[in-house]
């Protein structure tokens, strides 16, 4: 794993394509085919979505994110007004479930993602 890139950005959608640049980024020394740049994009903004969805007034959104030749890990961190866990719609559950290798979010507002990344 590489060493951790962390982005600390307001919790605002605004900002979502900042995180999933830089989770692309990661991962293009590894040559991805583009199944798995889709998958990683996806994952990255269901996951960090749901976090900002929940989201305190003026709240942040800090996520790390740690690339290897074959996954890219993702923790995320917010403060949220209302627990994410239990409001998991079940379309973001299908969608995390077939672009990650595991995913978790809980009602501290913290989520964890990992996406297995294959060679192009």
């Amino acid at each position: 794993m590489t060493a951790p890139v962390e982005i600390r950005l307001p919790a605002d959608p605004r900002y979502l394509a900042v995180i999933r640049l830089a989770a692309t980024g990661l991962i293009s020394a590894a040559d991805p085919d583009l199944e798995s740049v889709e998958n990683l994009q996806l994952a990255v903004n269901e996951i960090v979505s749901l976090l900002i969805d929940h989201a305190a007034a003026g709240s942040t959104v800090e996520v790390a994110l740690e690339g290897a030749a074959d996954r890219i890990g993702l923790s995320a961190r917010c403060n949220i007004a209302a627990a994410a866990e239990s409001v998991v719609h079940p379309m973001t559950a299908r969608v995390l479930d077939s672009t990650t290798e595991s995913w978790q979010v809980r009602d501290d507002g913290t989520a964890e993602m990992v996406v297995l990344i294959g060679g192009g």
